[in-house]
């Protein structure tokens, strides 16, 4: 991801701007899309983990799923072997950032969320 950032525009398009987040599979940067003028967040997949035929079908997936509780998928890649993901940029904090600050949840609202989380999903088995 380092040989990533420091070219000029990932796909000729984004610019990685900021670190928002990192785990054991990808990174997730807050980036520009030059072309179109607005924010987005990338979505940089470790090489190792992501094979072009899984990347497409989860990407295909993804932009079946259409709610109000799941980032739309704007565009799906590769560049220099790393498979990214373009969503848009959702402000707020992180489920983890939140849990962080506030600690457990009281259950009322866990089930709540949970319910938000699970919703897309049941509809998606339904159909």
């Amino acid at each position: 991801s380092a040989e990533l950032r420091q070219r000029p525009l990932l796909a000729g398009r984004y610019r990685l701007e900021e670190l928002i987040a990192s785990g054991g599979m990808a990174t997730v940067w807050r980036a520009t899309d030059e072309q179109l003028g607005r924010a987005v967040a990338v979505k940089l997949l470790d090489e190792i983990l992501a094979s072009h035929e899984r990347l497409q079908a989860e990407a295909r997936a993804i932009a079946r799923l259409i709610h109000p509780n799941i980032v739309a998928l704007y565009n799906v890649g590769r560049e220099a072997g790393h498979p990214f993901l373009v969503m848009p940029l959702v402000a707020g904090p992180s489920l983890r950032e939140e849990l962080a600050q506030r600690g457990r949840l009281p259950r009322g609202e866990a089930v709540d969320l949970l319910a938000q989380l699970l919703m897309p999903w049941r509809l998606r088995m339904l159909l």
